[in-house]
Parts: structure tokens; sequence; C-alpha cells
């Protein structure tokens, strides 16, 4: 599959509650969007592409990105995206997902208001752990080189690793309106060059 470039639109406003809610025999129930039926749990984001369904951010951005600068064919190069990619989809995005569902999926669910402090919580803990990431000597060493080649990620050309945080990054900006990177002198260059990409 080839592609010159990937994109990926969300409008949170139009988040449906109902549709990754699973009945309890495992099968999407009555309101369920039928683009979660394809997933065995009822789960998003799910991607179906020639009678293949992937599950899951992971396999589906190197799905979607496979022969595409984005994901590197040679090894080293490719293993380098792999694992910061990982790290930040294991260890960053998932605060910004939270602060997505609390601002918009939770509360229509549970008829309830938004809980801003849940929101400002997400929103702490994403800096922390980017952190964490770019700064602690205890992290492995082959994430110690984030940000060394050029003011990508890894290497010196935008890749899935870079889309993951942008992603994270946009999540929490635009939900809460909250600044996570001041002060973080190399993600802050990232992001104005990875905004202008």
């Amino acid at each position: 599959m080839a592609a010159s470039r990937c994109t990926a639109r969300m409008d949170f406003k139009d988040l449906d509650p109902t549709i990754s809610t699973p009945n309890s025999n495992n099968s999407p129930n009555a309101n369920t969007n039928a683009k979660t039926s394809m997933s065995p749990f009822g789960r998003l984001p799910c991607l179906e592409h020639n009678g293949m369904v992937l599950l899951e951010v992971g396999p589906i951005a190197r799905y979607l990105c496979h022969g595409t600068p984005y994901l590197p064919s040679t090894f080293r190069p490719r293993i380098k995206v792999e694992v910061a990619f990982d790290l930040i989809v294991a260890n960053i995005l998932p605060h910004a997902v939270l602060a997505v569902n609390e601002k918009y999926v939770i509360p229509k669910a549970k008829n309830r208001p938004v809980d801003a402090a849940a929101i400002q919580q997400s929103a702490s803990r994403f800096r922390s752990d980017l952190v964490q990431i770019l700064y602690n000597p205890s992290v492995p060493s082959s994430s110690a080189s984030l940000f060394t080649e050029s003011s990508w990620v890894v290497g010196k050309e935008p890749s899935i690793a870079d889309m993951a945080l942008a992603a994270g990054l946009f999540a929490i900006q635009s939900v809460g309106g909250y600044d996570c990177i001041t002060g973080l002198g190399l993600v802050e260059a990232w992001w104005e060059v990875a905004q202008k990409e």
C-alpha cells in the first residue's frame, strides 16, 4: 500500500459514548456504530482494509505508514522510530485519551458535568511522563537519543513517533487548553516545526 501522506481528523464534539460499549456477550449492542462491529471487543480505533481488521493505535499506524518515510524500512532507523513510538503510545497518549474521554464521552454517558480537575490531572501526568522519558537517566538508553539528530523525535525526518506525540499534545491542548511543554526546550522547538509540517 503506497501513501504519500497519512491524515486523520477527529471532531471531539461529535464523539458518541455508545460506540465502544459492548453488551455482556461481547457483541456490539443495538446503539453501537457499525465501525465497532468489526472489532471483537467493540473497541476503537479499528481499521478494516482488504478483509483485515486492525485494532489499537500501534498496529494501525504501522500498517498505514508502511512503505512511507514515516516508518523507515532500514533496520536501525526503524528500531529507533518504533522504540520512541511505543514509549509515547504506552506512556504519554493514555493521558490525552483520558482527557478527551473526560471532556466529551464520560459526562455524556453518565449524565454529569465535565470534571475539570480530572482533565488537569491528565495534563499534569502527560507532562510528567514526557519529562520522565526525555530527561530521566533510568529510562532505557534507546530512548535517551530523542530529539538529538534533528528537531524530530528520532531521526532526521518526521515519523510515526512524531505523529503520536503530536496527536497527544494536540488533544491535551485542544481539550483543556493546557500547555504541557513550556520550559521543555526540545519539545517546544519540535512543536513549532511539527505544526508547520
